[in-house]
């Protein structure tokens, strides 16, 4: 994938995972969900067991795997079907942030040979390695004129 597809599929998947981001923020987010839902819903066991296909002990082997978080996304789904919902996941930056913003601190860290040790985030506020410019913790946009150039964040 060449860099300006990566960068538009960057911005696509930012768009499209901000809820997700939201929800990652919370401290166990999807604890139990299948056991909770069906409980919230009402759903017996019996009648998951029987729109799954399965016996009632899959279920409950089904929402403990879950809650030790060893179950498979297809066992998941298969009893979600069964509730009449249906499994999304999604895959987020641990720290909140967007893709965008993990891939350009991924570039400067390689750039910098500091990879993996999160020297370029500080707080909320995240600095340019190569003159200092911030980005600050908003969504606004930040310019700084170096030797060599103009760059902006975003």
């Amino acid at each position: 994938m060449r860099e300006e597809e990566r960068l538009l599929a960057r911005r696509r998947l930012d768009k499209e995972l901000r809820f997700y981001r939201r929800a990652g923020k919370e401290k166990n987010p999807a604890l139990e969900l299948l056991r909770t839902v069906r409980q919230v819903l009402g759903v017996p066991v019996s009648e998951v067991a029987r729109k799954a296909g399965v016996n009632r002990s899959v279920v409950f082997r089904h929402e403990e795997s879950e809650a030790r978080m060893t179950i498979s996304l297809r066992a998941m789904n298969r009893i979600a079907n069964a509730m009449d919902c249906k499994v999304v996941y999604a895959v987020i930056p641990r720290d909140g942030g967007t893709l965008e913003e993990m891939a350009e601190r991924r570039k400067w860290e390689k750039v910098l040979g500091v990879r993996g040790q999160g020297v370029l985030r500080a707080g909320a506020e995240e600095m340019c390695p190569g003159c200092g410019a911030g980005m600050g913790g908003d969504d606004s946009q930040v310019s700084k004129t170096r030797p060599g150039g103009t760059h902006s964040w975003r």
